[in-house]
């Protein structure tokens, strides 16, 4: 008989998640950011200036803890919101010079640590792993 734990996909995403939280530990410890902290950093080195909703939308984060996570990124310079000039009560976020300067030592360790998971799983596993989590993100769209 297969346990629950066994058979959950809820669980095995958490346990892959988990998995690949702890290679980053040594390096977002460093530089002393959360793992959220750290999303919401990189997602803006590619996408800035990322609309506050679109950015709780790509980092997989709650609008409120997203409020939360950029203040802080605010109080140590990282991070600006604008207001948007098209809704005014809406903001954009955006890396400041120091964000991007962070960012920029930062990118090359963190891919070196992707590389490392990439090749721990295999180049094709890796590629399917994504395929597949993309295609379950996707089961609840109309």
């Amino acid at each position: 008989m297969t346990h629950y734990t066994d058979r959950s996909i809820a669980i095995a995403c958490t346990r892959g998640r988990e998995a690949i939280v702890r290679r980053f530990q040594g390096l977002l410890a460093t530089e002393g950011f959360t793992e959220q902290q750290w999303r919401v950093l990189r997602v803006l080195y590619d996408f800035e200036p990322v609309p506050l909703a679109e950015l709780c939308r790509l980092t997989c984060i709650h609008k409120v803890s997203m409020t939360r996570i950029t203040r802080t990124l605010m109080k140590r310079g990282l991070v600006t919101r604008e207001t948007r000039s098209v809704d005014r009560r809406a903001y954009d976020i955006s890396l400041t010079d120091e964000g991007r300067r962070k960012l920029s030592g930062m990118t090359p360790i963190a891919n070196e640590i992707y590389a490392g998971i990439t090749n721990d799983l295999g180049r094709e596993e890796t590629t399917e792993l994504l395929r597949l989590l993309r295609k379950l993100a996707d089961i609840n769209q109309p």
